[in-house]
Protein backbone atom coordinates (compact mmCIF):
# COMPACT_ATOMS: atom_id res chain seq x y z
CA UNK A 1 0.00 0.00 0.00
CA UNK A 2 1.33 3.42 -0.96
CA UNK A 3 1.59 6.03 1.79
CA UNK A 4 0.72 9.57 0.74
CA UNK A 5 2.07 12.70 2.49
CA UNK A 6 -0.49 14.51 4.58
CA UNK A 7 1.30 17.89 4.60
CA UNK A 8 3.17 20.22 2.30
CA UNK A 9 6.67 19.02 3.22
CA UNK A 10 8.50 16.34 1.23
CA UNK A 11 9.02 13.01 3.01
CA UNK A 12 12.40 12.55 4.74
CA UNK A 13 14.00 10.51 1.93
CA UNK A 14 13.27 13.31 -0.56
CA UNK A 15 14.09 16.35 1.56
CA UNK A 16 17.62 16.61 0.14
CA UNK A 17 15.97 17.22 -3.24
CA UNK A 18 13.86 20.09 -1.94
CA UNK A 19 14.66 23.56 -3.17
CA UNK A 20 15.06 26.53 -0.86
CA UNK A 21 13.55 28.87 -3.46
CA UNK A 22 9.87 29.40 -2.54
CA UNK A 23 8.81 30.09 -6.14
CA UNK A 24 10.18 26.73 -7.26
CA UNK A 25 9.05 24.51 -4.41
CA UNK A 26 5.37 24.31 -5.54
CA UNK A 27 6.58 22.81 -8.82
CA UNK A 28 7.83 19.78 -6.90
CA UNK A 29 4.21 18.90 -6.22
CA UNK A 30 3.43 18.26 -9.88
CA UNK A 31 1.65 21.39 -11.05
CA UNK A 32 2.49 22.64 -14.54
CA UNK A 33 4.36 25.95 -14.64
CA UNK A 34 2.25 27.19 -17.54
CA UNK A 35 -0.84 26.34 -19.49
CA UNK A 36 -0.36 23.27 -21.63
CA UNK A 37 -1.05 23.51 -25.36
CA UNK A 38 -2.26 20.76 -27.65
CA UNK A 39 1.23 20.32 -29.12
CA UNK A 40 2.87 16.93 -28.46
CA UNK A 41 5.30 17.08 -25.53
CA UNK A 42 8.56 15.17 -25.10
CA UNK A 43 9.58 15.07 -21.46
CA UNK A 44 13.30 14.96 -20.59
CA UNK A 45 14.19 14.35 -16.94
CA UNK A 46 17.67 15.29 -15.75
CA UNK A 47 18.85 16.22 -12.26
CA UNK A 48 21.80 18.59 -11.80
CA UNK A 49 23.58 21.26 -13.80
CA UNK A 50 25.75 19.04 -16.00
CA UNK A 51 23.00 16.63 -16.99
CA UNK A 52 20.58 19.46 -17.68
CA UNK A 53 23.00 21.34 -19.93
CA UNK A 54 23.88 18.16 -21.83
CA UNK A 55 20.17 17.65 -22.50
CA UNK A 56 19.67 21.06 -24.14
CA UNK A 57 21.24 20.09 -27.51
CA UNK A 58 19.04 16.98 -27.52
CA UNK A 59 15.99 19.15 -26.88
CA UNK A 60 16.95 21.41 -29.79
CA UNK A 61 17.50 18.43 -32.10
CA UNK A 62 14.10 16.97 -31.18
CA UNK A 63 12.37 20.23 -32.01
CA UNK A 64 14.28 20.58 -35.28
CA UNK A 65 13.47 17.01 -36.31
CA UNK A 66 9.82 17.14 -35.24
CA UNK A 67 8.47 20.67 -35.88
CA UNK A 68 5.66 21.62 -33.57
CA UNK A 69 6.88 19.40 -30.73
CA UNK A 70 7.38 20.95 -27.32
CA UNK A 71 10.14 19.80 -24.99
CA UNK A 72 9.67 19.82 -21.22
CA UNK A 73 12.89 19.53 -19.21
CA UNK A 74 12.57 18.68 -15.52
CA UNK A 75 15.48 19.08 -13.11
CA UNK A 76 16.14 18.07 -9.54
CA UNK A 77 18.40 20.74 -8.04
CA UNK A 78 18.21 24.43 -7.37
CA UNK A 79 21.54 24.90 -9.13
CA UNK A 80 20.21 23.39 -12.35
CA UNK A 81 17.13 25.59 -12.14
CA UNK A 82 19.24 28.72 -11.75
CA UNK A 83 21.42 27.80 -14.74
CA UNK A 84 18.43 26.95 -16.95
CA UNK A 85 16.88 30.28 -16.04
CA UNK A 86 19.82 31.86 -17.88
CA UNK A 87 20.68 29.25 -20.49
CA UNK A 88 17.56 27.41 -21.63
CA UNK A 89 16.33 28.55 -25.05
CA UNK A 90 12.83 30.07 -25.09
CA UNK A 91 11.44 27.05 -26.96
CA UNK A 92 12.33 24.68 -24.10
CA UNK A 93 9.98 24.60 -21.13
CA UNK A 94 11.60 23.68 -17.85
CA UNK A 95 10.47 23.18 -14.28
CA UNK A 96 11.45 21.34 -11.12
CA UNK A 97 10.85 17.59 -11.25
CA UNK A 98 7.96 16.22 -9.20
CA UNK A 99 8.62 14.40 -5.98
CA UNK A 100 8.55 10.65 -6.62
CA UNK A 101 5.27 10.21 -4.75
CA UNK A 102 2.41 8.46 -6.58
CA UNK A 103 -0.18 11.23 -6.16
CA UNK A 104 2.36 13.91 -7.12
CA UNK A 105 3.60 12.02 -10.18
CA UNK A 106 -0.03 11.45 -11.19
CA UNK A 107 -0.70 15.19 -11.00
CA UNK A 108 2.40 15.91 -13.06
CA UNK A 109 1.59 13.36 -15.79
CA UNK A 110 -2.03 14.42 -15.95
CA UNK A 111 -1.03 18.08 -16.26
CA UNK A 112 1.54 17.66 -19.01
CA UNK A 113 0.44 14.43 -20.78
CA UNK A 114 3.84 13.78 -22.41
CA UNK A 115 3.96 11.64 -25.54
CA UNK A 116 7.45 10.31 -24.73
CA UNK A 117 9.91 10.42 -21.84
CA UNK A 118 13.71 10.49 -21.74
CA UNK A 119 15.56 9.94 -18.46
CA UNK A 120 19.18 11.12 -18.30
CA UNK A 121 22.11 9.14 -16.85
CA UNK A 122 21.06 7.31 -13.67
CA UNK A 123 17.70 8.81 -12.76
CA UNK A 124 15.80 5.64 -11.86
CA UNK A 125 12.80 6.94 -9.92
CA UNK A 126 10.33 4.05 -9.43
CA UNK A 127 7.05 5.97 -9.45
CA UNK A 128 7.94 8.31 -12.31
CA UNK A 129 9.10 5.41 -14.49
CA UNK A 130 6.38 2.87 -13.69
CA UNK A 131 3.50 5.35 -13.76
CA UNK A 132 4.66 6.82 -17.09
CA UNK A 133 4.93 3.30 -18.51
CA UNK A 134 1.45 2.44 -17.21
CA UNK A 135 0.16 5.36 -19.30
CA UNK A 136 1.85 3.82 -22.36
CA UNK A 137 4.38 6.64 -22.58
CA UNK A 138 7.44 5.33 -24.48
CA UNK A 139 10.57 5.71 -22.34
CA UNK A 140 14.30 5.92 -23.10
CA UNK A 141 17.33 6.09 -20.83
CA UNK A 142 19.89 8.45 -22.37
CA UNK A 143 23.59 8.82 -21.56
CA UNK A 144 23.08 6.02 -19.08
CA UNK A 145 25.76 5.41 -16.51
CA UNK A 146 26.14 3.31 -13.39
CA UNK A 147 28.95 3.41 -10.88
CA UNK A 148 30.41 0.18 -9.54
CA UNK A 149 28.97 1.01 -6.14
CA UNK A 150 25.45 1.50 -7.55
CA UNK A 151 25.74 -1.67 -9.60
CA UNK A 152 26.70 -3.69 -6.54
CA UNK A 153 23.78 -2.21 -4.60
CA UNK A 154 21.25 -2.89 -7.35
CA UNK A 155 22.65 -6.35 -8.08
CA UNK A 156 21.54 -7.95 -4.85
CA UNK A 157 18.16 -9.07 -3.61
CA UNK A 158 15.62 -7.49 -3.28
CA UNK A 159 16.92 -4.45 -5.18
CA UNK A 160 17.73 -6.60 -8.21
CA UNK A 161 14.05 -7.43 -8.71
CA UNK A 162 13.12 -3.74 -8.51
CA UNK A 163 15.74 -2.54 -10.97
CA UNK A 164 14.87 -5.27 -13.47
CA UNK A 165 11.24 -4.18 -13.39
CA UNK A 166 12.24 -0.52 -13.87
CA UNK A 167 14.66 -1.19 -16.72
CA UNK A 168 12.05 -3.31 -18.47
CA UNK A 169 10.04 -0.13 -19.07
CA UNK A 170 12.76 1.45 -21.22
CA UNK A 171 12.51 0.74 -24.92
CA UNK A 172 15.96 2.22 -25.52
CA UNK A 173 19.00 2.35 -23.20
CA UNK A 174 21.93 4.37 -24.60
CA UNK A 175 25.08 4.18 -22.45
CA UNK A 176 28.14 6.34 -21.87
CA UNK A 177 30.61 3.46 -22.04
CA UNK A 178 30.87 -0.20 -22.88
CA UNK A 179 31.27 -0.95 -19.19
CA UNK A 180 28.04 0.88 -18.42
CA UNK A 181 26.28 -1.09 -21.15
CA UNK A 182 27.52 -4.34 -19.63
CA UNK A 183 26.25 -3.32 -16.18
CA UNK A 184 22.81 -2.40 -17.48
CA UNK A 185 22.63 -5.64 -19.45
CA UNK A 186 23.52 -7.63 -16.33
CA UNK A 187 20.70 -5.89 -14.46
CA UNK A 188 18.16 -6.79 -17.11
CA UNK A 189 18.04 -3.89 -19.57
CA UNK A 190 16.95 -4.94 -23.05
CA UNK A 191 19.81 -4.46 -25.52
CA UNK A 192 21.65 -1.48 -23.98
CA UNK A 193 23.95 0.20 -26.50
CA UNK A 194 27.18 2.11 -26.07
CA UNK A 195 27.09 5.29 -28.16
CA UNK A 196 29.50 7.54 -26.24
CA UNK A 197 29.18 10.25 -23.64
CA UNK A 198 26.64 12.92 -24.46
CA UNK A 199 28.67 15.44 -22.47
CA UNK A 200 31.49 15.02 -24.97
CA UNK A 201 29.16 16.39 -27.64
CA UNK A 202 28.16 19.38 -25.54
CA UNK A 203 30.34 22.15 -24.25
CA UNK A 204 30.37 24.46 -21.29
CA UNK A 205 29.09 27.97 -21.76
CA UNK A 206 32.00 30.40 -22.00
CA UNK A 207 31.57 34.14 -21.62
CA UNK A 208 34.55 35.47 -23.57
CA UNK A 209 34.37 38.87 -21.89
CA UNK A 210 34.42 37.26 -18.45
CA UNK A 211 37.41 35.11 -19.45
CA UNK A 212 39.31 38.18 -20.64
CA UNK A 213 38.51 40.14 -17.47
CA UNK A 214 39.64 37.32 -15.22
CA UNK A 215 42.77 36.59 -17.26
CA UNK A 216 43.76 40.26 -17.16
CA UNK A 217 43.27 40.41 -13.39
CA UNK A 218 45.62 37.45 -12.80
CA UNK A 219 47.95 37.91 -15.77
CA UNK A 220 51.13 38.22 -13.72
CA UNK A 221 50.32 35.42 -11.27
CA UNK A 222 50.57 31.62 -11.38
CA UNK A 223 47.03 30.25 -11.09
CA UNK A 224 45.42 26.84 -10.91
CA UNK A 225 41.85 25.60 -10.63
CA UNK A 226 40.26 22.97 -8.38
CA UNK A 227 36.98 22.33 -10.21
CA UNK A 228 33.78 20.53 -9.20
CA UNK A 229 35.22 19.80 -5.78
CA UNK A 230 33.42 18.20 -2.86
CA UNK A 231 33.78 19.11 0.81
CA UNK A 232 36.70 16.75 1.52
CA UNK A 233 38.58 18.09 -1.51
CA UNK A 234 38.41 21.73 -0.44
CA UNK A 235 40.89 21.03 2.36
CA UNK A 236 43.14 19.23 -0.12
CA UNK A 237 43.14 22.27 -2.40
CA UNK A 238 44.05 24.54 0.51
CA UNK A 239 46.85 22.19 1.56
CA UNK A 240 48.22 22.08 -1.99
CA UNK A 241 48.19 25.88 -2.08
CA UNK A 242 50.20 26.08 1.13
CA UNK A 243 52.76 23.55 -0.15
CA UNK A 244 53.21 25.40 -3.44
CA UNK A 245 53.33 28.88 -1.95
CA UNK A 246 57.06 28.85 -1.01
CA UNK A 247 57.89 28.03 -4.64
CA UNK A 248 55.27 30.35 -6.16
CA UNK A 249 54.83 33.28 -3.73
CA UNK A 250 52.04 34.97 -5.72
CA UNK A 251 50.07 31.79 -6.35
CA UNK A 252 46.30 32.06 -6.78
CA UNK A 253 44.14 28.98 -6.18
CA UNK A 254 40.63 29.01 -7.64
CA UNK A 255 38.13 26.62 -6.04
CA UNK A 256 34.92 26.00 -8.00
CA UNK A 257 32.82 23.72 -5.74
CA UNK A 258 30.53 21.12 -7.26
CA UNK A 259 27.75 22.46 -5.07
CA UNK A 260 28.42 26.01 -3.86
CA UNK A 261 28.53 25.78 -0.05
CA UNK A 262 27.48 28.34 2.50
CA UNK A 263 29.87 31.32 2.15
CA UNK A 264 31.22 30.84 5.67
CA UNK A 265 32.27 27.24 5.02
CA UNK A 266 35.34 27.76 2.86
CA UNK A 267 36.13 31.09 4.49
CA UNK A 268 36.46 29.38 7.88
CA UNK A 269 38.50 26.60 6.29
CA UNK A 270 40.93 29.06 4.76
CA UNK A 271 41.12 31.45 7.70
CA UNK A 272 42.45 28.58 9.78
CA UNK A 273 45.37 28.45 7.35
CA UNK A 274 46.02 32.21 7.59
CA UNK A 275 45.18 32.70 3.89
CA UNK A 276 43.05 35.39 2.30
CA UNK A 277 39.85 34.16 0.67
CA UNK A 278 37.52 36.03 -1.67
CA UNK A 279 34.19 34.92 -3.11
CA UNK A 280 33.24 35.62 -6.71
CA UNK A 281 29.69 36.38 -5.60
CA UNK A 282 31.12 39.29 -3.61
CA UNK A 283 34.31 40.11 -5.53
CA UNK A 284 33.85 39.92 -9.33
CA UNK A 285 37.63 39.66 -9.71
CA UNK A 286 40.33 38.52 -7.26
CA UNK A 287 42.45 41.22 -5.67
CA UNK A 288 46.23 41.11 -5.75
CA UNK A 289 46.18 40.03 -2.09
CA UNK A 290 43.80 37.10 -2.65
CA UNK A 291 45.16 33.59 -2.01
CA UNK A 292 42.01 31.47 -2.49
CA UNK A 293 39.33 32.63 -4.90
CA UNK A 294 36.06 30.71 -4.51
CA UNK A 295 33.93 30.54 -7.65
CA UNK A 296 30.64 30.21 -5.77
CA UNK A 297 28.52 31.26 -8.75
CA UNK A 298 26.74 28.89 -11.13
CA UNK A 299 27.24 28.43 -14.85
CA UNK A 300 30.76 29.90 -14.96
CA UNK A 301 32.94 26.80 -14.88
CA UNK A 302 33.76 27.30 -18.55
CA UNK A 303 35.19 30.73 -17.73
CA UNK A 304 37.65 29.30 -15.21
CA UNK A 305 38.63 26.30 -17.30
CA UNK A 306 39.41 28.74 -20.12
CA UNK A 307 41.39 31.15 -17.96
CA UNK A 308 43.35 28.71 -15.77
CA UNK A 309 46.21 26.76 -17.38
CA UNK A 310 46.13 23.94 -14.81
CA UNK A 311 43.02 22.22 -13.48
CA UNK A 312 42.21 19.46 -11.02
CA UNK A 313 38.81 17.85 -11.65
CA UNK A 314 37.01 17.04 -8.43
CA UNK A 315 35.18 13.92 -7.37
CA UNK A 316 38.49 12.12 -7.88
CA UNK A 317 39.34 11.91 -4.19
CA UNK A 318 35.87 11.07 -2.89
CA UNK A 319 34.75 7.47 -2.49
CA UNK A 320 31.86 6.39 -4.67
CA UNK A 321 32.07 9.20 -7.24
CA UNK A 322 35.02 8.32 -9.46
CA UNK A 323 35.69 11.81 -10.74
CA UNK A 324 33.64 14.31 -12.70
CA UNK A 325 33.73 15.18 -16.39
CA UNK A 326 37.34 15.66 -17.55
CA UNK A 327 36.10 16.21 -21.11
CA UNK A 328 34.87 19.66 -20.12
CA UNK A 329 38.36 20.68 -19.06
CA UNK A 330 40.04 19.01 -22.05
CA UNK A 331 37.74 20.78 -24.53
CA UNK A 332 38.75 24.18 -23.24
Amino acid sequence: KTCQPSHSQPPPHLQSRATSVPDLEPQRWGKAVQSVSDAPIVWIHAVSVGESLSALPVASRIQASFPGTQVLLTVGTQGAAEVLQKRAPPAVIWQMAPYDIPSVVATFLESWRPKAGIFVESELWPNMISMAANRNIPLALMNARMSTRSFQRWNRWPQRSLVRSLLAHFRVVLCQSEMDAAKFAALGADGPKYIGNLKAASSLHVDDAAVQSFASAVASRPVWLAASTHAAEHQVAVDVHRQLLPHHPRLLTVIAPRHPPHPDYIQNLVYASALRVELRSRSPLPSSACDIYVADTLGELGVFYSACPVAFVGGSLVDGIGGHNVLEAASL
